[in-house]
This record gives C-alpha cells, structure tokens and sequence, in this order.
C-alpha cells in the first residue's frame, strides 16, 4: 500500500514513472520527456521519452576521417579509434592498410587481402587421380587485375618482341575483327609467363587463383 509515490520502490519500467492510485503503485507511461538515459547506452545523448517509449538520441560521430582505424563508441561513451592490421582492407577505400596507411592497387588491379583461403576440393567420384582435397592454407596480400588480358595488350606485347602470336584456329580471338578488347585466348602457360614479366606482374600460384576465385 502507498500514500505517495515517494512509498513505490524498485525500478520504474523504461520510461514509465511510479504513482501512487488509490493506495496502489501503478508504473505510468512518461508522454513526452527528456531524460539522462532511457535506452542504456552511453554512446546516445539526448534521449527522450515519447508516448511511453524510448526515443534514444544521437549518438557521437567518431570517424577520425582514417580509412586504417575502425571507429567506434566504447560502453563509457568515449570514441575509439582500432588500428586495422596489415595487409586488410581499408575502411571505405580500395586499398589496403600498411604501416597504418592505406595503399590503393596497382592502376587496373584489385587486392585480395591476406588470410586464409579454402583450396582443393573434397573428394568426390570423378575427382582425377592425384587431386589434393580441400583444405585450408594462409596467403599474403596480393593484386590481381580485375579484367582478363585484352587481345590489344597481347598484341602490343607481340610489337615489342617480348611475347609470340597466339594460335590461329577459329576459336582463337586475336585474329577476329574488332578484337582488340576481347579476352585473349589460344596461349599456353609460358606465352601467359612471358606476358606477365613484360607487364611486370607474375602469374598467380594455384593457391591464388583459387582465393581469388571464391
């Protein structure tokens, strides 16, 4: 029994304070109301209560304009600021982070950032002889063009004496019409070798190809 609601004890509901109605404490919703804290979050300032209901503010705005750190609001309210490790991506850049610093692609390339990377596959019935199953391996960072090589950049390569014509059947591209930015095709490993040192790149390991592919 209350004479006041000063007699109510024990927490009121979220927005909602105590009354004392006819002898008995009744939680009554708060209409419209700032208060220090209805949603338990210190990361929000402002909050108000609204129909009964908690209308959290806003909370703090802490990007350090830093595409290495990963910002946050810690459970104290104060803003955080994580340096992202080596060789990850960076935040809301294409890049990647070394030495706290985020370092874009090569011009028409992309990173495929370091970790871990599912190659092979699991046994199967018409799995070749020799196949290694599935499993798990850890790769560093690396770049990877984001198109195939066009049959114009292969013939350019030809021109400087550093690479050799590629086959000529029918299904071959570079001796089609209008070719020049089809994917070239009709070359084997050391013609894709001999390309890729002129270019100044490498062919990607097994290993690569299959992370950059998943």
């Amino acid at each position: 029994a209350c004479k006041t609601a000063a007699d109510c004890t024990g927490l009121a509901p979220t927005c909602a304070e105590w009354r004392c109605e006819d002898t008995r404490c009744v939680a009554v919703a708060v209409s419209d109301a700032p208060v220090t804290d209805c949603d338990g979050s210190a990361c929000t300032v402002g909050d108000r209560c609204v129909g009964g209901l908690c209308e959290p503010g806003p909370t703090p705005d802490c990007d350090d304009d830093d595409p290495c750190t990963l910002d946050a609001c810690a459970a104290d309210g104060a803003c955080t600021h994580n340096a992202i490790p080596d060789h990850q991506r960076c935040v809301g850049q294409d890049g990647l982070c070394v030495d706290a610093l985020c370092r874009p692609a090569p011009p028409g390339m992309v990173w495929v950032p370091e970790g871990p990377a599912w190659i092979g596959c699991d046994a199967c019935d018409d799995d070749p002889p020799g196949n290694e199953a599935g499993h798990l391996v850890t790769l560093s960072a690396f770049a990877v063009d984001r198109r195939e090589v066009a049959v114009g950049a292969w013939q350019n390569c030809v021109v400087a004496g550093a690479c050799t014509i590629t086959g000529a059947l029918p299904a071959c591209a570079a001796g089609a019409p209008g070719s020049a930015d089809r994917a070239v095709n009709c070359v084997d490993w050391d013609q894709a070798q001999a390309f890729c040192a002129w270019s100044g790149k490498h062919l990607l390991t097994e290993a690569q190809w299959e992370k950059a592919a998943r």
